[in-house]
């Protein structure tokens, strides 16, 4: 167990096939974790409905819209917008888990660079965004705060199990 944590150290030390194989296939883990993300979310909308419905309500109420035609138009598009965002999730998690069987096989270099740098964006973008809500420039989403740390914690592993994937990938692909 002690050795599949080293994985978690992205700038640990590879110095041989079988630790470079465990770390390339560590991005096929992080991908799969980020597919049980997605399942979670459109699980939530699947579950909720009642509770994101208010929440959207409630959003809206705050936006300088004031044509009362647009907010009718906008509440009637609601139930479409969470059934579309919940197809979406499934989607993304099923895009993820053959991204995930793939680099299990193949253990290339793209896939976790390309998700090595999304999940950064992701990182910054969510630093932003406590930082706007802080400052008051946008309010903050009903979103329990247990929820959001566990994500973040989720997204920062992810990351980490990237980074070591593409350096176990790239020794891989320089050892042959």
């Amino acid at each position: 167990m002690i050795q599949h944590l080293s994985l978690l150290n992205p700038f640990g030390r590879i110095d041989d096939r079988e630790r470079a194989t465990a770390a390339a296939r560590g991005g096929a883990v992080a991908l799969a974790i980020g597919a049980l993300i997605s399942l979670y979310g459109a699980a939530k909308l699947y579950l909720m409905p009642a509770a994101l419905t208010e929440a959207m309500r409630a959003g809206m109420a705050g936006s300088a819209s004031t044509n009362p035609d647009a907010a009718k138009v906008a509440e009637a598009m609601i139930p479409g917008v969470m059934q579309m965002a919940a197809m979406m999730s499934i989607g993304i998690a099923v895009v993820l888990l053959i991204l995930a069987v793939v680099q299990w096989r193949r253990l290339t270099r793209v896939i976790p660079l390309i998700f090595a740098c999304l999940g950064a964006l992701g990182l910054v973008m969510a630093a932003l965004g406590m930082v706007m809500i802080a400052s008051g420039m946008t309010p903050s989403p009903p979103v329990p705060l247990a929820e959001t740390v566990i994500t973040r914690a989720l997204s920062l592993v992810t990351l980490v199990l990237h980074i070591g994937a593409y350096r176990g990938a790239d020794w891989l692909a320089k050892a042959t």
